[in-house]
């Protein structure tokens, strides 16, 4: 066991302060950074590599589809120019689909292993959390998405709501009638991030609106509820998101909004895959009630194409990729300090 700091550890990321050259000069067990931080730095000859025994690549699947394969391949080189002994490279991810597993082969010797701790996608998802779904067209979902926080995260629960643009994200930030509502996406830079990060944890802020850059990698304890505004594009990313609930040994419930045939297609992949059941949920005398019925999406997708294409393009009118035009005005949005907005202008 090592006693708590043992190793001297220092942080390189965007939007941080440069660290000084005497801090690094002083020696340095651990260095944790972003690629481009880390490359500025290597470059710069700031950080030397000729003792670097072990190389840890963490959220691996991410960093490889985000297209920081150009940069960790030039950081891996420079290692590889400095040390005598090629460093222990290490990956980790919650998933490693044969796509990014040919190219985890460009930093690993022939030797490498996969340790595989969950074997598939269905042990990949929490046991802990139950999966609900609500079919709601899109001009629906921003009335019912309050009410489903309210039912399952109440007042002081903590929530994440994950849409797939920052268009949508900000919109229905801006238009909660909620208090403690902060937003997340990639245009933000790192010292905002930070600050949504604090004010989740220290429960000044309750719901999150997110963009897919929340989904890997984020450490906010006790989240109660995640929503999906809009199905996860993939199988994956399903599992991500849900990931960010039941931690620790507690509780969880994932609500997934759906409603086009490209919605039905995508949640009986995840069905499939992750051997997810999905329970129904309806609104009834303005309230969400839970019922007992398992919605098959294997059986909605095969009816659809019973019905042929008028039915898919009476479907597509209603489809939540109408996500692209902001939210509709809400007159009891909380959005100015009478009404007991927590945050400063601009900040969500």
């Amino acid at each position: 066991m090592h006693k708590r700091n043992e190793f001297r550890t220092i942080p390189f990321y965007g939007g941080s302060p440069e660290v000084p050259g005497y801090v690094i000069a002083a020696g340095l067990d651990v260095v944790v950074g972003t690629p481009g931080r880390l490359m500025k730095n290597i470059t710069q000859g700031r950080i030397l590599l000729d003792n670097i025994r072990t190389w840890v690549i963490d959220e691996a699947h991410q960093m490889m589809e985000d297209g920081f394969i150009n940069d960790l391949d030039v950081i891996y080189k420079e290692i590889e120019k400095n040390v005598k002994k090629p460093p222990q490279v290490i990956m980790l991810s919650a998933t490693f689909p044969p796509s990014i597993q040919k190219r985890i082969e460009l930093f690993c010797e022939s030797g490498h292993k996969y340790i595989d701790l969950v074997k598939d996608l269905a042990s990949k998802t929490p046991k802990a959390v139950k999966h609900y779904v609500m079919e709601l067209n899109a001009q629906d979902r921003e009335e019912a998405l309050t009410k489903i926080i309210k039912k399952f995260s109440g007042e002081k629960g903590k929530t994440i709501v994950f849409a797939n643009t920052k268009h949508l994200v900000k919109g229905l930030a801006e238009q909660s009638p909620l208090r403690g509502v902060l937003s997340l996406h990639g245009d933000m830079m790192q010292m905002e991030r930070e600050r949504v990060f604090s004010k989740m944890n220290k429960g000044i802020a309750h719901t999150l609106f997110a963009t897919d850059v929340a989904a890997r990698g984020l450490d906010i304890p006790s989240i109660d509820l995640v929503v999906q505004y809009e199905p996860s594009k993939d199988v994956d990313l399903y599992v991500h998101r849900s990931g960010r609930t039941a931690r620790a040994g507690r509780n969880g419930i994932v609500v997934s909004m759906w409603k086009t045939p490209e919605e039905i297609i995508t949640l009986k992949k995840i069905e499939r895959a992750a051997g997810v059941k999905f329970t129904k949920l309806i609104i009834e005398d303005d309230k969400v009630i839970e019922t007992k019925e398992i919605v098959n999406f294997h059986q909605k997708e095969q009816e659809l194409g019973n019905r042929g294409g008028q039915d898919l393009r009476r479907y597509g009118r209603g489809r939540a990729g109408m996500s692209n035009r902001p939210p509709r005005n809400n007159s009891n949005r909380r959005n100015d300090s009478s009404q007991g907005n927590d945050f400063e202008d601009g900040e969500i």
